[in-house]
């Protein structure tokens, strides 16, 4: 028994510490690659996009999660796309992501402040959130409010007009593998 308990209590030791360096590498990507790309003004650029797919990569790979990307049709990289995808984990982001790096996500806007108290790590990133948003290519709404949704969709439109869209119709992950309903909203963007 003894020695199961020490299994375990090793491969939670090695979870916890994969999770604290992605943490590290996540600090980095804010605090050092961030402004970097803020001064050199390459944030959204090809450059960000290339920067952003290795780093992601990294990313998944320090949590263990491979990608195996099967596709019945090569993706036309001069295409712009609206992805809309099923929402289980932030993992989902990175995946996506690194399969389209030149790509905006849409996101709530208080997608940080809304787990702040419950997250340290959150709590700190609430300070840096301008950095946050700018270099994950995240567009922010605000639930339940027409204003932002008018804007949100005006910013969609003109995004696609050289990026991807990213967008998790259901508004929140949903982690039993379940999803919850979507919202309609996007799908009327789409067929505008």
């Amino acid at each position: 028994y003894l020695s199961i308990i020490n299994i375990i209590l090793i491969m939670s030791f090695i979870q916890n510490a994969k999770v604290f360096v992605f943490l590290i590498f996540v600090f980095f990507q804010m605090l050092i690659v961030g402004p970097l790309l803020l001064l050199t003004q390459t944030v959204e650029t090809s450059i960000h996009c290339i920067e952003k797919k290795m780093i992601y990569y990294f990313y998944l790979l320090i949590l263990n999660s491979k990608i195996n990307i099967s596709f019945t049709k090569k993706v036309n990289r001069n295409k712009k796309y609206l992805i809309m995808s099923n929402h289980h984990t932030a993992l989902d982001y990175f995946v996506l992501n690194y399969v389209f790096p030149s790509s905006f996500t849409i996101v709530k806007s208080d997608i940080i402040s809304q787990r702040a108290d419950k997250n340290v790590s959150l709590k700190f990133i609430q300070y840096v959130k301008y950095l946050f948003y700018k270099i994950g290519m995240l567009i922010t709404y605000i639930r339940n409010d027409k204003v932002s949704g008018k804007e949100t969709k005006k910013k969609i439109i003109e995004t696609l007009k050289h990026n991807n869209i990213i967008i998790f119709p259901e508004g929140t992950s949903s982690r039993n593998g379940i999803p919850t309903a979507f919202k309609k909203g996007i799908f009327y963007l789409a067929f505008e």
